[in-house]
């Protein structure tokens, strides 16, 4: 562990030295995130807003999230109030008005867990961090919702034991919001399974996961449905150390618009050829003129079918988030902009 202090520390030499944006500019690489909406918010005074379900905490893991790696994370943590440790299997994270929320929450998970996470910016612009300890020989099945109509950054790192599962469900909901989920296998027989959907709004989404032990399997599938005047992106990178063998990885990335920008952008990164499989995709997910016809001929009108279609779709993605109301909500408008 690290006190909160020492992160501070070295937060404020490393924030003038970053960008938001380190990496290339190429199409496939490119974040569509309003990072000036964050820098103004970087004037307002920061606050840890409202955190239900955790305890504060003066200390952090040693090896949480690096200040130099962008400048969200050396201004998250050079300001950063305080953290907290879970204490609760549902986290609520909330922002408050005329601040700039800053948050960091510590999860130690083991046995068999059923884990929910809402964070909320309905108030105010925020940044929150989440460190996830998937204990060996733990099963954990987690819900991560984020929605919201302020600029909110998201950054959670899931660190997986020996033996471990983490099955993950997400469902996006919001403009200018930026969620970076990061998946370190490490160990020796864990397995991960993520599968997530971006609805509608102005969202930036990236699922990078890193492998370095021997016999993992993880799975990503992630789908963003963007209206006119939206812009919703999944991008993310399965990386396959040297160190590694008989690593199962798959990333499929899908994608539906009715006039708005989607961007689908999976990639791959295999160091050894020990691998049993090692795969990525970009799909389109929109309905073929005869498949849209197969259905009128089973007695549903093109808009109708549609619209059932696209429901069900997402409902395959999120999970059980598909009965929230506002899930429900952005799925109606999403469907409102399919053709007539």
């Amino acid at each position: 562990m690290i006190s909160i202090e020492k992160i501070r520390e070295r937060a404020k030499k490393a924030l003038p030295k970053t960008s938001f944006q380190p990496y290339g500019d190429s199409p496939t690489v490119k974040s569509y995130t309003d990072w000036s909406a964050f820098e103004n918010a970087f004037s307002l005074p920061a606050s840890s807003g409202k955190v239900s379900g955790a305890t504060a905490t003066d200390k952090l893991t040693s090896f949480s999230f690096q200040p130099e790696e962008n400048r969200m994370l050396a201004y998250h943590f050079s300001h950063l109030p305080g953290a907290f440790v879970a204490d609760s299997d549902t986290i609520i994270l909330e922002s408050e008005r005329n601040s700039l929320a800053l948050q960091h929450v510590l999860f130690c998970l083991d046995g068999d867990r059923n884990v929910h996470i809402e964070d909320l910016a309905s108030t105010g612009p925020k940044s929150a961090t989440l460190d996830m300890l998937v204990r060996p020989g733990a099963h954990v099945n987690l819900s991560v919702f984020i929605s919201g109509q302020h600029s909110q950054y998201l950054h959670i790192r899931y660190h997986l034991g020996d033996s471990s599962e983490l099955s993950v469900n997400s469902a996006v909901l919001g403009i200018n919001t930026h969620v970076h989920h990061e998946f370190f296998l490490n160990g020796s027989g864990s397995r991960v399974s993520y599968s997530g959907a971006s609805i509608r709004g102005r969202s930036d989404l990236i699922t990078n996961a890193f492998v370095s032990g021997n016999d993992n399997v993880i799975r990503i599938a992630h789908a963003v449905f963007s209206a006119p005047d939206d812009f919703v992106v999944h991008r993310g990178a399965i990386r396959v150390a040297r160190t590694s063998s008989g690593t199962d990885a798959d990333m499929d990335s899908a994608f539906y618009t009715t006039g708005g920008l989607a961007v689908s952008a999976p990639m791959l990164e295999v160091l050894t050829d020990n691998v049993i499989r090692a795969s990525h995709r970009s799909r389109d997910l929109s309905l073929s003129d005869e498949q849209i016809l197969y259905l009128q001929t089973r007695g549903l009108p093109a808009s109708e079918a549609l619209s059932v279609y696209v429901e069900k779709l997402i409902e395959q993605y999120v999970g059980n988030l598909a009965s929230d109301e506002r899930v429900i909500s952005a799925i109606k408008s999403f469907s409102e902009s399919l053709p007539r």
